[in-house]
């Protein structure tokens, strides 16, 4: 991220899904008769269990700092001199590497979920989710 402000927090931007193909069903990766709905849906029971919240905010395309990772982009947006906001927005989650794309997600919201993760100061907070259409 370009910009180095003292407090940077974070929120996961995450796309709407479409009803899934009969291809993009697990492929024995937790169990067969899943599909990306139902770990959409884990997902959000976890966002929930760990009392993370939804923003009404979203992203923006012009957003300076856009880096691009195996699974997502992110974006930085300032907030004020002191402070910036970071969107980790996911790419498209489709077939098995969508499938692990869910539980990579799940993994690392679980762990930044942590109280005592969550209490440290040198870890970034994560203060919400957001959806992109």
């Amino acid at each position: 991220m370009s910009a180095s402000p003292s407090e940077i927090s974070g929120a996961f931007a995450l796309p709407l899904l479409q009803r899934p193909a009969a291809s993009d069903q697990l492929l024995g990766i937790h169990a067969s008769s899943q599909t990306l709905s139902h770990l959409c849906l884990s997902f959000l029971a976890l966002i929930q269990r760990l009392d993370i919240d939804f923003l009404p905010i979203a992203w923006h395309s012009a957003l300076a700092g856009a880096r691009r990772g195996g699974t997502a982009q992110l974006h930085q947006m300032a907030i004020d001199c002191q402070s910036a906001f970071a969107f980790k927005r996911f790419l498209l989650l489709r077939g098995e590497q969508g499938v692990k794309d869910w539980l990579i997600l799940q993994t690392e919201v679980s762990v930044l979920g942590l109280p005592a993760v969550r209490g440290c100061k040198n870890i970034v907070a994560i203060e919400g989710v957001t959806w992109h259409i």
